[in-house]
């Protein structure tokens, strides 16, 4: 359990709280996304241990164990560098594959690299694997200041090239004005460009933790809920912090069962891989998937992807 600056008494009434100061700060451009139900009763629906704390999902408590089995499958295997290579995106699919990475996550312009690159593996590879990893990007990043149009755009050249998994930057300028409405547009948009292409398509919002309050986790976590996002994503890689426990269990307190966490940024060993996994993260960024899967705790030099 975690305390909060700004967070007291019981956590499911403020979460209520934030929903409802939410709710009625989005005007009529956000509210025409709902045209079925408001956005109250949508979260009410999405987010039901919120609204009563007795049930199995609140609070959400993960117990996992230090010998873990397939840990490799929490794993998105990313390099984001700008200085990545075609041969470094290569062998990132290859060892994706050999280590059972349930994704590698790239920048748009080596998409389709790496899902050939993943295809070519699937049909060479006498292995009898259930499944490959899927092919992750990057929309709207590091800073994601771009417009909605923009991200739109990038996130269906990202489908057709081949990702399947697009993880976008919020408006985090937007969310610290209050501007929730933008907010909430931003995430939107990309989610209905991405679920219109296959409904199979996971989308995740990236908060970038280290530039927020608890207060503005929070109310990143519930707009993307209320967008129709798939995960909350701690952190980009490139900003001033990577992901904490304790951001990854707040976030995690927000969206309940119904969604969603990842922790990226700084997990670089097995040791803080297990502790992101019991404070709620389903999924993990890293470039250090073969160290964590391999168990190794030994420090590593810090790095961006």
């Amino acid at each position: 359990m975690y305390t909060f600056e700004g967070i007291s008494g019981d956590l499911s009434t403020y979460l209520a709280t934030r929903v409802k100061f939410i709710c009625s700060k989005l005007g009529p451009s956000a509210l025409r996304l709902f045209p079925d139900q408001s956005p109250l009763a949508l979260l009410k629906t999405s987010l039901p241990h919120i609204w009563n704390p007795h049930s199995p999902a609140a609070p959400y408590e993960l117990q996992v164990s230090s010998s873990i089995g397939d840990i490799g499958s929490f794993i998105d295997h990313t390099v984001l560098k700008p200085e990545a290579t075609a041969e470094s995106i290569k062998l990132l699919a290859e060892e994706a594959v050999t280590h059972n990475f349930f994704s590698v996550c790239v920048n748009g312009t080596r998409v389709h690299l790496a899902y050939e690159t993943i295809n070519q593996l699937r049909q060479t590879t006498a292995s009898g694997k259930l499944r490959y990893p899927c092919v992750a990007a990057v929309c709207g990043f590091p800073l994601g200041a771009v417009s909605v149009a923009s991200k739109q755009n990038e996130c269906l050249e990202l489908l057709k090239d081949g990702a399947r998994e697009i993880d976008m930057v919020l408006n985090i300028g937007a969310l610290k004005d209050g501007d929730y409405d933008t907010v909430v547009r931003d995430i939107f948009g990309v989610c209905q460009t991405a679920h219109s292409f296959s409904r199979s398509v996971i989308v995740k919002v990236i908060l970038e933790t280290c530039l927020l309050s608890p207060q503005q986790i929070v109310d990143a976590s519930l707009c993307s809920a209320l967008a129709s996002a798939d995960f909350v994503k701690t952190s980009t890689g490139f900003s001033s912090g990577g992901a904490r426990p304790q951001d990854v269990w707040l976030m995690k307190q927000v969206v309940g069962q119904n969604y969603q966490v990842k922790a990226s940024g700084g997990v670089r060993d097995r040791k803080s891989a297990l502790e992101m996994i019991r404070c709620g993260a389903t999924r993990l960024g890293t470039s250090s998937g073969i160290q964590i899967v391999q168990g190794s705790d030994a420090p590593q030099l810090p790095s961006k992807y």
